[in-house]
Parts: C-alpha cells; structure tokens; sequence
C-alpha cells in the first residue's frame, strides 16, 4: 500500500472534476474513464490512513459508473480531505511544540538557573 498524500488525493480529485466536465460537453466521452481513473488514484492514496475516505471516493466512482449522469459532489470530497490534511498539519505543530518543550525542560535539568 502507497503512503497516504492527502495533496494528491485532491489533486486526483480536482483533475477527475475537470475531466467530467469536458466530458459533460459530449465532444470527449473518453475523458469519463480518465476520471474514474483519477478517482482510482485518489482513492489509493489515502488507503493507508483513511480508509473511510478511500471507501467515500470509491462508493462515488461507483454510483457514477452505474448511474449514467450523476456526479458526485467533488468539492465535498475535497473539502473533507482537506479538513484531514488541516487536522494533520495542526498535530504535527502539537507535537512540535511538545518537543520544544521536553528539550527546554532537559537544558533547564542540565542547567538549572542560579537564583
């Protein structure tokens, strides 16, 4: 299994929403496939770590193979892996800080301040 990208999970995304849009023209039905393919893609990098994301998208790819004329809701999937990603960024910068503090905490046993 890849490592989870958040980033290119959305990336896939917006690239799948863009080609069903020309496909939505009816001059490039094969841009369809290129779409279920990014939704594959999508899918496939965030397995690893958000499993129910991963099922979300592809429950989506499934319903628009099967259903000739819906479209899911793209910016929905978008905005909820960028709220994980968000979510990510934010634990990282606990952990962080949590650092900073355990090494502020070993410079002040090793070098306790004269009062």
């Amino acid at each position: 299994m890849r490592p989870t990208c958040l980033d290119c999970t959305r990336k896939h995304l917006a690239q799948a929403s863009i080609l069903l849009e020309e496909y939505a023209t009816g001059d490039y039905d094969v841009h369809f496939w290129y779409a279920m393919g990014h939704m594959a893609e999508a899918e496939s990098e965030v397995m690893a770590t958000y499993p129910e994301l991963a099922i979300l998208v592809r429950a989506e790819r499934v319903k628009m193979i099967d259903n000739e004329g819906y479209f899911t809701d793209f910016e929905y999937l978008i905005e909820t892996a960028s709220n994980l990603a968000e979510g990510e960024i934010n634990a990282r910068g606990e952990e962080d800080e949590k650092e900073v503090d355990t090494e502020q905490e070993r410079d002040e046993e090793v070098h306790p301040e004269d009062d």
